[in-house]
C-alpha cells in the first residue's frame, strides 16, 4: 500500500521526460530479453551488495522515476552486466545529473516536490485533478501501522492499514490515496473502509497501474487537528511478495509487518527505505513465529516496505 505514490525521485525534477522514458523503455526491453522476474533481478543486485526494491526497478523500467546520481548509478551499471548489456549501455541513456538549486548542494526542493518532471505526471495530475484534489502538504503523518496476514497457499488473507494524520492547515476535508499490486499481474485490490475515512471516487493514472482514490473525512479538520484513520485492502487472489508505503512528505513513524502461516515460511523477509532514489536493505525474519517488520521513525520523503522470497518449490 502507498501514499502519494506519484512522488518521482528528487533527482528527476530537472529531466527531460523524453529521456527518462528512452532509459525505462530500454530497461523494460532488457529485462524481458533476459527472461529475469524483476525479483530475480533485486536478488543478483543484492549478492553484489547493491540493495534495490522491487518496486523501484518496476518504477525504473515503467518511467514512473529515474535512477538518481550516486550509488543508484552503479545499480545501473551492474544491471548491464546481470542483463547482458555492453557497458554503458544503460547509464549513457541517463541525462547530466541537475545542477543543486537554491544557496547550495542542499537545498530544498521547489514547491511541486520535483513531480514537475515525472514522465508520466501530466495523466497523474489530471487524475488528481478530476477529483477535485492536488498532492499540497495538507496532512501529516504521525503513525503508519499496516500488516498483512499471508496464508499457506502464500496469498495475502487479510491486511490493514491504521494512520494518525496530522492537519497542516484548517479545513482539510479529503486526501488522495494512490495504490496498486507490487505484482506483476494486473490486478487491483479493493480498499474497505474501517474508521475515520470513507472512500469516494476512484480514477486509474493511464498506464502507470496506479488508482488515485479520494479519501473523505467525517468533517473538516483545523490546523494541528489529528485523525485515526483505518482501512482494509483485499486483495485479489495473486501472489504478492512486497508491502511498501510511500509519501512525497516526512513521516513521524511507519510500521509494516507480515505475519506468515507455519505452512508458507519465506525464505527470507528483507525490510528497506529508499530515500532520493537510494535503498537500504536489511533481513527482518521471519521470526520463529513467522513475523516480520520494518519499524522506522522520522522517515523522511521517500518509501519503507517489506519484501519476501519464498523458497524453491
Amino acid at each position: 500500500m502507498r501514499q502519494d505514490d506519484a512522488r518521482d525521485e528528487a533527482a528527476t525534477r530537472d529531466l527531460d521526460p523524453v529521456a527518462v522514458q528512452e532509459f525505462s523503455q530500454a530497461l523494460r526491453a532488457a529485462v524481458g530479453r533476459s527472461g529475469l522476474s524483476l525479483d530475480r533481478v533485486r536478488s543478483r543486485l543484492a549478492e553484489r551488495d547493491l540493495p534495490v526494491s522491487t518496486a523501484t526497478l518496476s518504477h525504473w523500467q515503467t518511467g514512473r522515476s529515474r535512477p538518481a546520481p550516486g550509488r543508484s548509478l552503479a545499480v545501473v551499471a551492474a544491471l548491464e552486466g546481470i542483463l547482458g548489456l555492453p557497458d554503458g549501455g544503460l547509464v549513457a541513456l541517463l541525462p547530466p545529473a541537475p545542477r543543486p538549486r537554491g544557496r547550495s548542494a542542499h537545498a530544498s526542493p521547489p514547491d511541486d516536490g520535483g513531480r514537475r518532471a515525472l514522465p508520466l505526471w501530466e495523466e497523474i495530475s489530471q487524475a488528481v485533478a478530476e477529483l477535485g484534489l492536488t498532492l499540497d502538504d495538507t496532512l501529516r503523518i504521525m503513525s503508519w501501522h499496516e500488516v498483512a496476514d499471508v496464508g499457506p497457499d502464500r496469498l495475502v488473507v487479510a491486511h490493514r492499514v491504521s494512520t494518525v494524520q496530522r492537519a497542516v492547515v484548517d479545513g482539510v476535508d479529503r486526501l488522495p490515496m494512490f495504490y496498486s499490486d507490487l505484482s506483476p499481474h494486473d490486478a487491483l485490490p479493493r480498499l474497505v473502509p474501517r474508521a475515520g475515512v470513507r472512500v469516494g471516487r476512484e480514477v486509474r493514472v493511464g498506464a502507470t497501474g496506479l488508482v488515485v482514490a479520494e479519501f473523505v473525512l467525517p468533517a473538516p479538520l483545523a490546523a494541528g487537528e489529528r485523525a485515526f484513520l483505518q482501512w482494509d485492502v483485499e486483495h485479489v487472489p495473486v501472489p504478492v511478495t512486497e508491502l511498501e508505503m510511500r509519501s512525497a512528505h516526512p513521516s513521524t513513524e511507519v510500521v509494516i509487518s507480515a505475519r506468515f502461516s507455519p505452512d508458507a515460511f519465506p525464505a527470507e523477509v528483507l525490510g528497506y527505505t529508499e530515500v532520493d532514489g537510494v535503498g537500504r536493505t536489511r533481513r527482518v525474519g521471519p521470526d520463529p513465529l513467522g513475523e516480520a517488520s520494518v519499524i522506522r521513525h522520522r522517515v523522511p520523503a521517500g518509501a519503507v516496505g517489506l519484501h519476501w522470497r519464498w523458497p524453491p518449490a
